[in-house]
């Protein structure tokens, strides 16, 4: 049957369509028998021969089977497909005692993400260990500390080692999340699974501090992640983008995860505080983070060698947009009365915002920076001043989404300082019509509050600072004849909502 499998598969990649067909028919059957766990694994192995293509197959025979037949499986048989799929993954990333790492071919160090089989296999074993309850994911989790041990003792892999064990803690926490409540909880809280050290919710903290120590490491320096300067020259060389976007993934499915079973949000940001003093604002600092390659300013910048330069950032500064949004958004959950109640989570909410006033001055004059450069070449595509600035963006309105009558009626004058910085973010790019939506979402978070009741200066003065702006935002281009001629704006963009209507509304809700 193990012949006539591979048979199959082999086929499938072949040139005949007609075997491929054939191929596929048998192959929809027999994956549905008792028979197709162990062909799978057995053509899975690296030894097995098979190309590229014909493990990932089974690899993804392999996970669509789990999902499926997992409830149908024994307690012994549900251990040893755990125990397997982890050890395929064991094999794939680390070598014996006195031979080189594969982790390193594994997982290529210029990649943002890990190469197609490397995930599957990885996703496999994580929804195994997640699915097999406490005890599976408590091997599973030794898998990661055991790659970050090796990572340590071998100085020429160290950090595709330690992405690798990034990504399982990963996917780890992702499997988890995408469990029934009922299998969540007692993933979270250990119960009814023998393990003796308890669930995920008792290991968080460890993940978060060693992701802590991975982001100092990665942007060289034992400090608080997100010392930069968006200046005259590109990030320091000891700065690992890739690393850190790696270490940020793996922090937000940590995060996100819930551990009560009920989906509400999982971590507030007053219990990241409290677990992890100055993370959030530090994280946040990575946005100041100066990308690879020449400045922004630099015609050589917008160039297409130099924007493949800036992807690693763009991807970064995204993940840290993610991350700081569903900490500090309306989504996110209150803390706990053990770790500070609401007040801790208004005072990390403050500390993000004091990070948030501190960077945006700075980013949107990289950004208008950065849009003369393209202005010098006729445009080019999104670069990665560009992306900080959005990223900050998004998490301003995450901030004024939560706390609007704060940000309106607060006699701080952050509130107001923050307000400026948004203007000048739109001030920065007023032609990229997302920036425009987005702090568009701002303003109308803060119209949820009566212009009576707002600070002063969040009413006439801002509505004359806006109008010019928000006149360009929804004026047809400069000499527009028609749409079939127009090359700078598109069409369907330009008069899709909310847009329009909202720009009028925010800017109705600002006149006293």
């Amino acid at each position: 049957m193990n012949d006539q499998f591979r048979a199959a598969v082999a086929a499938v990649y072949g040139n005949d369509p007609a075997q491929r067909q054939a191929a596929n028919l048998w192959l929809d059957g027999f994956s549905k028998t008792p028979e197709a766990w162990g062909c799978a694994l057995a053509l899975l192995e690296s030894t097995s021969g098979a190309s590229v293509e014909q493990r990932f197959f089974a690899a993804n025979l392999l996970a669509s089977k789990t999902r499926s037949d997992w409830g149908g499986l024994n307690p012994q048989h549900r251990s040893q497909l755990a125990d397997a799929f982890g050890a395929l993954l064991r094999g794939m990333l680390l070598a014996p005692a006195g031979t080189s790492s594969p982790a390193a071919a594994a997982f290529p160090p210029f990649s943002l993400e890990p190469p197609p089989l490397l995930e599957r296999v990885a996703r496999l074993a994580a929804t195994a260990a997640a699915l097999g309850g406490p005890v599976a994911a408590g091997r599973h989790m030794s898998l990661a500390q055991e790659l970050a041990a090796a990572a340590e003792a071998d100085r020429t892999g160290d950090e595709a080692l330690l992405r690798c064990s990034l990504l399982v803690l990963q996917l780890l926490a992702e499997e988890a999340e995408a469990l029934d409540s009922v299998r969540r909880k007692a993933l979270m809280s250990g119960s009814g699974g023998g393990a003796a050290g308890g669930g995920l919710a008792s290991q968080r903290a460890g993940v978060v501090a060693s992701v802590r120590g991975v982001m100092a490491t990665a942007t060289g320096s034992g400090a608080a992640a997100g010392a930069g300067h968006w200046g005259g020259g590109g990030s320091p060389s000891s700065v690992s983008f890739p690393l850190l976007l790696s270490a940020l993934r793996c922090l937000s499915a940590w995060v996100r995860l819930d551990e009560s079973g009920c989906a509400d949000g999982g971590m507030s940001p007053g219990e990241l505080q409290a677990m992890s003093p100055g993370l959030l604002p530090s994280t946040l600092g990575l946005l100041a983070l100066p990308p690879p390659g020449p400045p922004a300013s630099s015609p050589l910048a917008v160039t297409p060698a130099g924007r493949r330069q800036q992807q690693p950032a763009i991807a970064l500064y995204a993940a840290v947009g993610d991350l700081a949004a569903d900490l500090l958004g309306p989504g996110s959950r209150i803390c706990t009365a053990a770790a500070g109640g609401e007040a801790a989570d208004v005072a990390a909410a403050a500390a993000a915002l004091e990070v948030l006033i501190a960077t945006g001055p700075q980013l949107a004059a990289t950004a208008a920076a950065e849009a003369a450069a393209e202005a010098g070449r006729g445009g080019g595509d999104a670069g990665a001043a560009l992306a900080a600035l959005m990223a900050w963006a998004r998490v301003a309105v995450a901030v004024a989404e939560r706390n609007a009558d704060d940000l309106a009626t607060g006699p701080r004058e952050c509130a107001v300082q923050l307000a400026n910085c948004v203007v000048a973010a739109l001030v920065a790019r007023p032609n990229r019509r997302e920036l425009v939506e987005t702090c568009t979402d701002y303003f109308l978070a803060l119209n949820t509050v009566p212009t009576a009741e707002r600070h002063p200066a969040l009413a006439a003065p801002l509505y004359g600072a806006l109008l010019p702006i928000i006149k360009r935002a929804v004026s047809y281009p400069a000499n527009f004849e028609d749409w079939e001629s127009e090359v700078e704006e598109d069409e369907e963009a330009f008069h899709r909502p909310p847009l329009p209507g909202s720009v009028f509304f925010f800017v109705w809700g600002l006149i006293p």
